[in-house]
């Protein structure tokens, strides 16, 4: 399946300053410093990128590493989707909980 084509903008200004590959991630302060793309929107652009254009994008917290980084290849993609996942879980754990209670 082809890729939409990214617009020119903030959504290409931050993808550009994103890394392929898990070695080099990228922080959104990073981001903001080169692209004075306020952070809150940094965060909206990669949602977009991931969700309406297929762009890779995970995230990584461990090791003395943190940041996003564009995912090259199956074990980049299972570091980012496991952490998603673990806090997905979480989150609904919370949800359920406060569901439960009474008021």
């Amino acid at each position: 399946m082809k890729r939409k084509a990214i617009p020119s903008g903030r959504l290409t200004a931050v993808l550009e300053q994103i890394h392929r590959g898990i070695e080099r991630p990228v922080t959104v302060a990073e981001i903001n410093k080169a692209t004075g793309i306020p952070r809150r929107n940094i965060y909206e652009c990669i949602n977009l990128l991931i969700m309406q254009y297929d762009v890779p994008i995970g995230g990584v917290r461990s090791k003395g590493r943190h940041g996003i980084f564009i995912a090259t290849n199956e074990a980049e993609r299972a570091a980012a989707v496991t952490p998603l996942a673990n806090s997905a879980r979480e989150i609904q754990r919370r949800v359920n909980k406060l569901q439960q209670m009474e008021l």
